[in-house]
This record gives C-alpha cells, sequence and structure tokens, in this order.
C-alpha cells in the first residue's frame, strides 16, 4: 500500500542535493595546467663544465634552444670541427657511427616541437638498441666559422650541436661502437643538401685524418656516416634536382647512408622534372644515379594516405568521386608539401589517375605563420617549448 503511494523520483533529496552542488561547482572550477611545487633555480643555466661538452642540458631538451641559451659568441678552441675529430679518434671502440639527424631549424613553436618529438624519437630508438647517453647532463657543438676555410661561406649550418651515445650494459656492441649525432638545421641545407652533406663529411674525415699524420699512427675507428633526413620533402625534392642538374659521381658521399623517415611527397611529384627516367619511385632513382649512396625510404607516400582518405569519405557519404560532392582543401602555399599535398589528392580521385583540375574540388591556400607570432614575440621557457 504504502509502495503504491510513492510518486515522484526515486533519488533522494541528500543526493539530488549533492548533484546540483557537483553541477553548481563545475561552472567555477577550472582545470588548471600541473604546476611543479620544486622552486626554479635563479640564473641563466650556462654550464662551467670544462669537459668539450659543456651545454646544460636535459635529454628531453630541444637542442637548438640549449644551445641559443649558452654563450655561443666565444672563441673557445673546444668547439671546432677538429676538436670533434680528435674526440673520435680517441675513442676506444672499432666504429664511430656519426648519424646526422636533419630536424627543422626554425625559432617558431612548431619548429621547436618538432625538434622535440625528433629528439625523443631517435634516443628512444638508441634506448631500445641499448645504447645510452655518455654525458646526460650536456650537449657538445661545433661552430663552423671558427674553423679553416670558414665553414658557413661553404653553406654548412653555423652551429651544430652533437652528443655522445655508447653500449649499455648487456649490449653486443660493447668496445666496438659508438654513435655520434649531429644535429643538423635542415633549412641550411637547402637548396644543395648533398653538395652540403659532403662537405659536412669531407670537413670532418679531412680533420680526422690530421691527427693520424701528425701521430704517425694507422689506428683509430673506422667512422661510418648515416643521415636521417631531410626534414621536409622540400630538401627531399632539392636532392632530386640536385642529382639532376650535377654530373658529379658523389664519390664524396661513398659509403653514406640516407634514411628518409619523414618526407612523405608521392614519387610522381619528385620525379617529375626527369624527363628521361626509368625509376618509378625515389629509392630506385637514388641507386640508379647515385651508386656511391644507400637511400631508403621508410615512411609512407602521400598518395598512400589521400587514397584512404577518399575511402573514408566515401563510407562516411562524401564521396569525392560523386560528381554531386564539392570538397574544400586548404593548405599551406609557401612549402612545397603544402602546394604537393593537394594536387596528390586530386589525383587521387580522379579516375585516369592524373593531376587535372577537377571543378567540384575548391583549393584555398594561406601563408605560414597566420596567426602574426614572430620569434621575437615568443617566450621560451626551458625545455624549449613556447608558451
Amino acid at each position: 500500500m504504502d509502495n503504491q503511494q510513492r510518486q515522484g523520483p526515486g533519488l533522494p533529496i541528500s543526493g539530488g542535493a549533492v548533484v546540483i552542488a557537483f553541477i553548481i561547482g563545475s561552472l567555477f572550477v577550472q582545470q588548471l595546467a600541473f604546476k611543479g611545487s620544486r622552486p626554479r633555480v635563479p640564473g641563466h643555466g650556462v654550464s662551467t663544465s670544462a669537459s668539450l661538452e659543456d651545454v646544460q642540458a636535459r635529454l628531453w631538451e630541444d637542442p637548438f634552444a640549449a644551445v641559443r641559451r649558452h654563450r655561443t659568441d666565444s672563441k673557445d678552441a673546444r668547439h671546432k670541427i677538429e676538436s670533434l675529430a680528435e674526440q673520435i679518434v680517441r675513442k676506444k671502440t672499432e666504429e664511430v657511427i656519426v648519424l646526422g639527424v636533419m630536424v627543422f631549424g626554425g625559432p617558431y613553436a612548431k619548429n621547436a616541437e618538432r625538434r622535440i618529438r625528433s629528439r625523443h624519437a631517435t634516443l628512444s630508438a638508441l634506448s631500445a638498441l641499448d645504447f645510452v647517453p655518455d654525458n646526460a647532463e650536456h650537449l657538445g657543438y661545433i661552430k663552423t666559422d671558427q674553423d679553416k676555410g670558414n665553414a658557413t661561406k661553404e653553406g654548412l649550418p653555423e652551429i651544430v650541436p652533437y652528443e655522445w651515445f655508447v653500449p649499455g650494459f648487456d649490449s653486443k656492441h660493447k668496445l666496438k661502437r659508438t654513435i655520434l649525432i649531429l644535429w643538423l638545421d635542415d633549412d641550411a641545407f637547402y637548396p644543395t643538401p648533398l653538395a652540403k652533406i659532403s662537405k659536412l663529411k669531407s670537413r670532418l674525415q679531412g680533420e680526422v685524418k690530421d691527427p693520424h699524420e701528425k701521430s704517425d699512427k694507422s689506428e683509430g675507428p673506422k667512422t661510418t656516416f648515416k643521415i636521417l633526413g631531410p626534414a621536409g620533402s622540400t630538401n627531399l625534392r632539392a636532392m632530386v634536382d640536385e642529382i639532376l642538374q650535377s654530373d658529379s659521381g658523389w664519390e664524396t658521399l661513398k659509403g653514406v647512408q640516407i634514411f628518409s623517415p619523414s618526407a612523405t611527397a608521392e614519387d610522381e611529384l619528385l620525379l617529375e622534372k626527369c624527363d628521361r627516367c626509368y625509376s618509378s619511385n625515389i629509392t630506385d632513382f637514388f641507386a640508379d644515379n647515385v651508386k656511391s649512396v644507400t637511400f631508403l625510404r621508410t615512411i609512407g607516400t602521400d598518395n598512400v594516405l589521400t587514397d584512404a582518405l577518399v575511402d573514408e569519405l566515401a563510407r562516411r557519404g562524401a564521396d569525392p568521386r560523386d560528381s554531386r560532392s564539392h570538397i574544400a582543401l586548404i593548405s599551406e602555399w609557401d612549402t612545397f608539401y603544402g602546394r604537393a599535398l593537394p594536387r596528390t589528392f586530386i589525383r587521387s580521385v580522379s579516375s585516369d589517375n592524373k593531376t587535372k583540375e577537377i571543378d567540384r574540388i575548391h583549393r584555398f591556400s594561406y601563408l605560414r605563420g597566420i596567426d602574426g607570432q614572430l620569434p621575437g614575440d615568443l617566450h621560451s621557457d626551458a625545455s624549449g617549448s613556447v608558451s
């Protein structure tokens, strides 16, 4: 009888009050970013280390920001290529792998974030191979304008941060292999990236040979050069143009291995200036024209992405191949990648797989930095990220 007389919601008054209080509270409480309780240390973070790696930096920092924070206006002899070459000679190992990692060197937030991600990915891969940092607290750098011949006139980056990695406790490479990472500003290698990689290799190899000649010893580790790059499709296309325009045999690049992990422009657009090419992709192009270099692309191209995108849009009822569908493509105008990606998408939509204009696809473009922020307006924290 009592049960039949009960009416209204079953939620008790006290429970309802809790819900109401929670809703009201959520309107006024803002979620704040995490802030550590560790007090900040005053000072500019410049190390007084007497070692060759004298730039204080954590392993998660942007290497370029760390070096910029350091005093780089001195003429300290520790920062010459010759000093780095002497380090290579003195390493008690059978082989030194010089790993040049090409990253975007711009001062913008996007560039800094990419450098941090690239460093994290590179160090994670080395950790998986059981390589550990030789000095986890410091970076070194070479300042090329201090050296004979003034490398900046050759177009090399003025500042090149570097760090050493050695085999860990359980590594199978103990006493056999040491890795030297050079952080290379991708922008500084345009428009002749292969020639500048060759110059950097020759400069370092030349300096390596000098200490041998002075000491009359033939001993010393074998030096192998590997490149992770270029950072983007612009310099990958520049490599293709460089090969097409040069009659050089590229013997100075002999033994260099180039791994391309991030340039995704499709092969057809990269090779469109090659009238007499028999290569169907960029890897074969290098194999046919630069036999002294081993080139391997380790990432899928844009046409794989756009083919999948067209199929996904079709599944969602917006098939770009349907004559009733209209598609707006918005991309950067001032980069090769930004101009190439819409063409690749159109090729995926076209029935004959050709890059031709389709009335239903509307293209719009913008300039990078559309938010109006300039480098002088940015405020970087200690990590190199921008707030």
